[in-house]
């Protein structure tokens, strides 16, 4: 004779429950008409530069512009006059990064940058300053869309970048540079 506790897990055991489909996520609407003055707003507010552009080319005169020409300077771009590999022991020099954003998310003003064309992952966070330079066209609304178009399991390495860093944890003072760059700035071209 069975006991109440075999009774029980063999009533559980034979129960089918019927097959439900994962429920779908639904791709929000955005928050306004115009994508790229909401994430360019939200760009302002979280303290970064924005610098907007025609192409690539355009970006050499801005840097010479804001005194960067005697510096280290690294970039993922064949097309910019700058280092494209750089050996180990020089990535604490580094004064400036130009780093290519493949992907602009505009509720939070995010951008995702993987390792292609990147020699050493610290790159997106060692150099003193810092510039993403982001098609105008490769924004999208939310992290929903970002995530299905980046697919970050693809890649051997991805971060998304929001803002300079900074924390004010200590004393209740606001140092920047504490984890990454001191400075973003963001050039838009296209």
């Amino acid at each position: 004779m069975k006991n109440n506790r075999s009774s029980i897990l063999d009533t559980i055991k034979h129960t089918k429950i019927p097959e439900v489909e994962l429920p779908r996520i639904p791709y929000f609407q955005g928050l306004s008409y115009d994508i790229l003055n909401y994430f360019t707003d939200m760009l302002y507010q979280l303290g970064v530069e924005v610098i907007n552009g025609e192409n690539l080319e355009d970006l050499p005169p801005i840097i010479s512009h804001l005194g960067y020409d005697n510096q280290l300077i690294f970039t993922q771009f064949c097309e910019l006059p700058y280092r494209k590999k750089i050996k180990e022991e020089k990535l604490k020099d580094i004064s400036l990064s130009i780093l290519k954003g493949e992907l602009g998310v505009a509720e939070n003003g995010a951008i995702w940058v993987n390792d292609y064309k990147l020699p050493h992952r610290a790159l997106t966070c060692i150099g003193e300053h810092l510039i993403i330079a982001l098609s105008k066209k490769n924004i999208v609304w939310n992290m929903h869309e970002a995530y299905d178009t980046v697919q970050p399991e693809n890649h051997g390495y991805g971060v998304f970048i929001s803002g300079p860093s900074k924390t004010a944890d200590i004393e209740q003072s606001l140092v920047k540079g504490a984890h990454g760059a001191r400075s973003l700035k963001v050039f838009l071209y296209g």
